[in-house]
């Protein structure tokens, strides 16, 4: 929506919290217009081509965490099966 409209905010009671999500807004504002640079990117666990093959996720299991993948070879670790199934209007961002 950001295309066609302004975010909307819900108003927050707490000064403290509305003055670290405006900083957050701004640091956001920011990123987006390329005033500042972006966070260094993950590195992944295993080396590989860092091309996007074929997106897979395999949940936790056994103790070891969700993994999102991008080819036979590498993957983002820590991935919480709720952020792999999150979906905002049918589009899910992790998987994209």
């Amino acid at each position: 929506f950001l295309k066609s409209d302004f975010p909307r905010a819900p108003p927050v009671g707490d000064r403290a919290l509305f003055a670290q999500l405006a900083g957050l807004g701004r640091e956001l504002a920011a990123q987006r217009l390329v005033e500042a640079e972006w966070p260094e990117p993950p590195a992944f666990p295993a080396g590989g081509s860092n091309r996007v093959d074929k997106v897979g996720y395999s949940p936790p299991s056994g103790g070891a965490p969700g993994r999102a993948w991008i080819n036979a070879d590498q993957f983002f670790a820590v991935v919480a099966p709720e952020t792999w199934v999150f979906a905002i209007g049918g589009y899910r961002p992790a998987e994209k």
